[in-house]
């Protein structure tokens, strides 16, 4: 059944397929379209849809950051099939599609940011090839970057990376 879905680089005639998505996913979430046809035309970015027969029921959202030692970094930042397309390998096959950007980007090391009580994304990731860490980590967002730079200098177990993502900048 899957054959009718492919997967492909989303364009920004796609922007509005993927905030449809994103709200019938997290309904309660406002859908900031400019994030999105961002995202869409960032080069470091590489944001991956699936489409069903009639629509976009799914992406999946990635991007290049430097670790504190300038190690390229591939962030799969936001991954979500609508709720009616489920159960059908679509979510792996955009995890592994983006893992691939991230590779072709440069990236030496690809991560993601899962909730702890996410256990369905958890097992996906696993699936293909992520491994959770040890200990949980916090994801900080500031728009004041020099700021947040400097609350953080004293503590080494933190690194600041600026970003752009679909959900938010900083």
């Amino acid at each position: 059944m899957s054959a009718i879905y492919r997967v492909r680089r989303a364009t920004t005639a796609d922007v509005g397929g993927i905030a449809r998505t994103k709200h019938a996913v997290w309904s309660d979430e406002v859908v900031d379209q400019s994030f999105v046809a961002y995202a869409v035309s960032d080069p470091h970015h590489a944001t991956l849809v699936v489409v069903g027969p009639h629509s976009i029921v799914g992406f999946v959202d990635g991007f290049v950051t430097l670790s504190h030692s300038n190690v390229a970094r591939w962030e799969v930042d936001l991954l979500a099939v609508d709720p009616r397309h489920r159960r059908r390998g679509l979510g792996e096959r955009l995890v592994r599609a983006c893992t691939e950007a991230g590779r072709s980007m440069g990236a030496s090391v690809a991560r993601a940011l899962v909730r702890f009580d996410n256990a369905p994304s958890q097992r996906l990731f696993a699936r293909c090839g992520y491994r959770p860490e040890e200990g949980a980590c916090c994801l900080f967002v500031s728009s004041e970057i020099e700021s947040a730079r400097k609350d953080v200098r004293t503590r080494q177990s933190i690194h600041v990376v600026p970003v752009r993502t679909l959900n938010y900048r900083g």
